[in-house]
């Protein structure tokens, strides 16, 4: 279970991350620094707001589901 959650939850955090700097990185391969510019930054910001949230939701979860697993047995 843990495995399938963590793996979720680093695909979101990469994906997050591929779309600002990927999404940026193209613009400036295109010859648009300006919009590259822009672009990283309206989206930068609340992408490492979500990678960090992110971060520190798998701990949360795996709490979660530690607390759940011990009121189950007791």
């Amino acid at each position: 279970m843990f495995d399938r959650i963590g793996g979720t939850l680093g695909l979101a955090f990469y994906a997050a991350q591929a779309v600002a700097l990927g999404g940026g990185f193209v613009l400036y391969l295109a010859g648009t620094e300006e919009a590259a510019e822009t672009w990283l930054a309206w989206t930068l910001p609340p992408m490492i707001g979500l990678g960090m949230a992110l971060v520190f939701a798998l701990p949360a979860v795996g709490a979660a589901m530690a607390m759940g697993q011990v009121f189950r047995d007791g």
